[in-house]
């Protein structure tokens, strides 16, 4: 497939309300449905846009979350969007912060947070991925990443050697650190010569 010369990509930035599925679902709709109206082809969506972080977990809350990444992809479909955003998983005994790309209602591809954040105990209620992602899309070869994991270049920079052409970061990254995200953001972009879309919280 041929990636456009040019096309707009979107940002769809909010304030996760903590284990509200419903209202976060019902913003990321609105979110995207502006994100189309300014002509987006990609929209990439906060980290754990669903729920945010949250340290206990229940079967209903892990159906909750399907329902919410199936409207996801539903608006994928909808809109003919590449969207990218994660959300817990449960896998056996373990949770991970996964990634998925959706492509006109199509799972492409998972990914599993590889790096986790210490300093608020993330490694203490999820499991580390262990597998990088990188993905063709309508809209060129993705490289994905969440939110810590920008502070590692080696994995920024193994994407760059498999071909990616954007780093796409889900992100909850805070405003004490506003700066660090920024100043990361644009130093694997410009060491990798490659497009990166960050979109925090």
């Amino acid at each position: 497939m041929t990636a456009p010369e040019e096309f707009l990509a979107a940002c769809v930035q909010f304030d996760i309300a903590s284990g509200d599925v419903d209202t976060n679902v019902a913003t990321m709709r609105s979110g995207i449905e502006e994100a189309v109206a300014a002509g987006a082809r990609l929209c990439v969506l906060p980290e754990l846009w669903s729920t945010s972080f949250l340290t206990e977990f229940d079967a209903g809350l892990f159906e909750r979350v399907r329902e919410a990444d199936e409207a996801l992809r539903q608006a994928s479909e909808e809109h003919a969007l590449v969207t990218v955003g994660s959300s817990i998983e449960a896998d056996g005994d373990a949770i991970y912060n996964t990634a998925r790309v959706y492509q006109r209602g199509e799972l492409l591809k998972s990914y599993r947070k590889i790096h986790l954040f210490s300093p608020n105990l993330e490694h203490r209620h999820h499991q580390a991925g262990d597998q990088p992602c990188v993905v063709d899309t309508e809209v060129g070869r993705l490289g994905v990443l969440i939110c810590y994991d920008i502070r590692f270049p080696e994995l920024a920079r193994a994407y760059f050697h498999r071909g990616a052409e954007i780093l796409v970061v889900p992100g909850q990254w805070p405003e004490a650190r506003a700066q660090h995200w920024r100043t990361l953001l644009r130093a694997r972009a410009i060491e990798n010569e490659l497009f990166v879309i960050g979109c925090n919280r």
